[in-house]
């Protein structure tokens, strides 16, 4: 299921439960770590099929950029599975997206966009903002002006490496994310408004 609305809406209702922000990890970054198997079926009465199991994210920074890299040691590559990394860029709920703060989402495709992939490890990625329409309505939407992330699937390791430029993200200093991964079958979301990445910049 490629539906980024109907992801974004049942990862962002999910309750900031369980969840370890983790201590420092190497001076590369910060780990935090999800909880195995618990991920959700899209249809309950069926357990059909492999859900993408995210166990641990590192975010790290440099003075020109964000990485991430999320853990999902289930799968071999992201082939008919998408990501999105959900980015509350000045760490305030009260502003971006009602009920989640997010101002930025970083979508990923896997299999390069296409399922079945003529790659099934190439990955595909782009940088969206959040936007409200005229009728109140709010939603996210692409920038081709805006400098696009990069992002790569690492086989041997299964990581989905993910990086963005800190002056796409309104030049944050810290933020909060969210991390949700998905298939046909269901999907892993990170715990909601429970994680918090505070940059490393040299004066």
């Amino acid at each position: 299921m490629r539906g980024f609305v109907v992801l974004f809406i049942l990862a962002a209702a999910m309750a900031a439960v369980g969840g370890r922000v983790a201590s420092a990890a190497p001076p590369s970054g910060t780990t935090y770590y999800d909880p195995a198997g618990d991920g959700t079926y899209w249809d309950p009465s069926s357990t059909a099929g492999v859900i993408p199991d995210i166990t641990d994210v590192t975010v790290s920074n440099t003075q020109g950029a964000v990485k991430w890299y999320v853990h999902v040691p289930n799968e071999p590559n992201l082939a008919c599975s998408t990501a999105l990394i959900g980015i509350d860029a000045d760490n305030n709920p009260s502003t971006g997206y009602p009920g989640n703060g997010f101002e930025y989402e970083l979508r990923i495709y896997g299999g390069g966009g296409l399922c079945p992939p003529t790659d099934p490890v190439a990955v595909t990625c782009e940088i969206t903002h959040v936007v409200q329409a005229s009728n109140g309505a709010w939603g996210f939407e692409g920038d081709p002006s805006a400098t696009q992330p990069g992002c790569s699937w690492k086989s041997k390791q299964r990581v989905l490496s993910v990086s963005e430029s800190r002056s796409a993200l309104s030049n944050t200093t810290e933020f909060g994310f969210l991390v949700v991964v998905g298939n046909d079958y269901g999907f892993d979301a990170t715990p909601f408004q429970a994680w918090t990445y505070t940059l490393s910049l040299r004066k």
